[in-house]
């Protein structure tokens, strides 16, 4: 192989690496960025459950005070 190819090659690759390292990077913080993303929802899902059952409860409560008024 001619060293000028070579030489080519050996550069085409070292960027070629570095690009994917900036991906690798970039994938990770999207990954924890999901992974943060996820575990927020959850736990508004969570908040959202117990708001829900508490006013089911006071529902509850208000419709047996009119019943047995």
């Amino acid at each position: 192989m001619d060293p000028v190819d070579s030489e080519t090659v050996k550069i085409a690759l070292r960027a070629q690496g570095t690009r994917l390292h900036q991906h690798e990077e970039q994938l990770g913080a999207i990954n924890l960025g999901v992974r943060e993303l996820t575990c927020r929802q959850e736990n508004f899902q969570a908040s959202v459950n117990t708001q829900v059952n508490h006013l089911a409860e006071q529902l509850h409560r208000v419709l047996a005070h009119l019943e047995a008024g």
